[in-house]
């Protein structure tokens, strides 16, 4: 008699050989595979004696808990204080990867100031998939990844799964927006894009996408911005098939939630592989067939006739397939997974009933025979999703959907089991993941922040960067500026009245000037220099005329304050002729400049209560009369 396990892990993987005893019975002892479920188990008896043969089947049941892996809401930007738009989801798997239920885990935050359900930590229990869900209201102190939390469960010799989140201090509505840059998988910026923004619950339209703002489409350097733009939580769409140029590439959505006044990104480059034209399955309700990829062997995609709607309902298209680098997948994949193979069904949204089966290569080095999940990311839920299951050929070149297992929806897909090491948390700058811990990375010591170059990494820490506060004095040339020469002159036509004609004569002098070292967050480390002098700075010159007949009026002293400086004249009148004319201006004149790393120089003009006053040339004109 001859047993077999198809489909399933056993301790013999070839078929066993057992003779029958006395009584007629053969018998021999079973290993159920690592996989649970209902009938997930068969073993198959037949003899070349007997007509057909008998199937046994067996129920795996889900062992004890032995790890816990992020499966979705990582990696998420919100409002300060506010909750994310996406849960912190947990999936608690024993040693075979199956998801364990009713299983106690606890959220724990661990930076950031932020809380779940409105405390430090929140216990809840694994629902019947193993998942375990909070939601993080973030801290009130903006930065990236700044917020860091911790799901774990009693007794876990593990790692706890860890979430990063990112938070944003509102501003201005009006100052919002959405920006990105679109290259394709070689990282060349890819123009004509088209940007659109939709609305995520359309449940009021017939789940018919509803378009948010204006669409823009992006430059030649890839770049798009979209200003003003709404505040909350969207679908942003690059529709490539608008791109410029003679390469064909796909749609790919987005999930973004934007802040108000903040400029909000979906956090990366958005990456459109081009389009195989040449290498596709065309497909209508007649023909189908099975797709392969020549730089991905071992890839497989079989459509039946008439299995695949094309978006807008045609049952009659193209299907491409492309390979796509791990790090460029608009989203992370699910169930603590760290896939190396991913590839781009297109069109995306064509759907396949009954499901594609889909052969993957078997890239993670998975046992022969062994049964794993199979994931598609769902564009309407806004995550990966277990489509079934697949199982690893007996020579573990690849992986093969198991019968009745395939792709639904077309996008991104991948398969395989939870990373066994590592964790999803992100640490903070100056900081490296060792184990569940964050500890000092000595490789960053000395580097400046990315969003503030006055602070560096020292051990571990963040602290100011050295400055050389120090003033260095040194003698320079001052003058005031045209600007408020021309001020002054302008304010001196007031002695008209009085007849007097009266300009300003500036004098350039000495003084002197103080550097010091100077930082700003934007740039960096630069200089700041300011300078000052007081005194004989300047004079007037006066021309006069005889006063018309009458009373002889007397003035003086007249001050005039402009800001900057104070115009003092005087004069004095015998027989209708000036014979004294005097002009003082008082103040202090200076400048400032600072100069931080690639930002423009900035001047400072500056006036301060009057200094000593100073003497101004004046010229008498005799009167026509005498």
């Amino acid at each position: 008699m001859a047993l077999s396990a198809p489909g399933v892990q056993v301790r013999q993987r070839r078929p066993w050989q057992s003779r029958t005893g006395a009584n007629g019975q053969a018998q021999v002892f079973w290993t159920l595979g690592q996989r649970s479920g209902a009938g997930i188990n068969i073993v198959r008896a037949s003899s070349a004696l007997a007509v057909g043969s008998v199937d046994f089947t067996a129920t795996g049941l889900t062992a004890t808990p032995a790890s816990i892996v992020v499966d979705s809401g990582n990696n998420q930007t919100g409002g300060l204080g506010q909750p994310l738009a996406f849960p912190f989801v947990a999936a608690v798997v024993d040693a075979g990867h199956n998801r364990v239920p009713n299983v106690s885990v606890t959220f724990t935050v661990k930076q950031g100031g932020g809380n779940v359900a409105g405390g430090p930590s929140q216990t809840v229990n694994t629902d019947s998939n193993g998942r375990a869900i909070a939601v993080l209201t973030l801290g009130t102190q903006p930065g990236n990844d700044n917020n860091l939390a911790e799901a774990s469960f009693p007794g876990n010799a593990g790692l706890p799964a860890a979430f990063s989140a990112s938070a944003r201090a509102p501003g201005d509505p009006a100052n919002t927006t959405i920006s990105g840059v679109v290259l394709d998988n070689s990282n060349n910026p890819i123009e004509g894009v088209t940007i659109r923004l939709f609305q995520t619950n359309q449940g009021s339209s017939n789940n018919l996408p509803v378009q948010v703002g204006a669409p823009v489409q992006t430059n030649a350097q890839g770049t798009f911005l979209m200003q003003p733009a709404p505040i909350g939580f969207f679908k942003l769409m690059a529709d490539g098939t608008t791109a410029v140029g003679p390469k064909s590439y796909p749609t790919l959505e987005y999930d973004i939630v934007t802040v108000a006044g903040n400029e909000n990104t979906v956090g990366m480059p958005i990456y459109l592989p081009a389009l195989d034209t040449t290498n596709q399955l065309c497909v209508d309700a007649t023909h189908g067939g099975t797709l392969t990829v020549p730089q991905a062997p071992g890839f497989a995609l079989t459509v039946l006739p008439g299995s695949a709607t094309f978006p807008g309902g045609s049952r009659q298209g193209c299907i491409s397939v492309m390979p796509v680098n791990g790090d460029k997948v608009p989203m992370a994949p699910g169930f603590g997974q760290q896939p190396r193979f991913i590839v781009s069904i297109q069109p995306a949204g064509t759907t396949f009933n009954p499901p594609a089966p889909m052969t993957l290569p078997n890239v993670d080095g998975l046992a022969p025979k062994a049964v794993t999940e199979m994931y598609s990311y769902d564009h309407d839920l806004g995550m990966f999703i277990a489509i079934g299951t697949g199982t690893v050929s007996d020579d573990g070149s690849v992986i093969a959907s198991n019968p009745g297992v395939g792709v639904l929806k077309a996008g991104w897909h991948c398969g395989g089991n939870p990373n066994l090491i590592g964790s999803a948390g992100t640490c903070l700058e100056c900081q490296t993941c060792q184990g569940a811990n964050c500890v000092a990375d000595a490789s960053q010591n000395g580097q400046t922040l990315p969003d503030d170059k006055c602070k560096v990494c020292n051990n571990g820490n963040i602290s100011g960067i050295p400055l050389d506060t120090t003033e260095v004095s040194r003698a320079v040339t001052f003058g005031m500026p045209n600007e408020t020469v021309s001020k002054i002159n302008e304010a001196l036509g007031q002695l008209t009245k009085f007849g007097i004609i009266a300009s300003l004569n500036l004098l350039r002098v000495t003084g002197t000037e103080k550097t010091s070292e100077c930082c700003e967050a934007e740039t960096g480390k630069g200089h700041k220099d300011s300078g000052s002098i007081s005194g004989n700075f300047g004079g007037f010159a006066v021309e006069g005329k005889v006063w018309p007949p009458g009373p002889i009026p007397k003035f003086g002293p007249k001050k005039i304050p402009l800001g900057v400086v104070t115009i003092i004249v005087e004069a004095k009148f015998i027989g209708g002729v000036f014979i004294g004319l005097s002009g003082k201006v008082e103040g202090e004149v200076g400048h400032k400049k600072t100069d931080w790393g690639s930002r423009s120089e900035r001047r400072t003009i500056y006036g301060r209560a009057p200094a000593t006053p100073s003497s101004a040339p004046i010229r008498r004109m005799p009167s026509p009369a005498g």
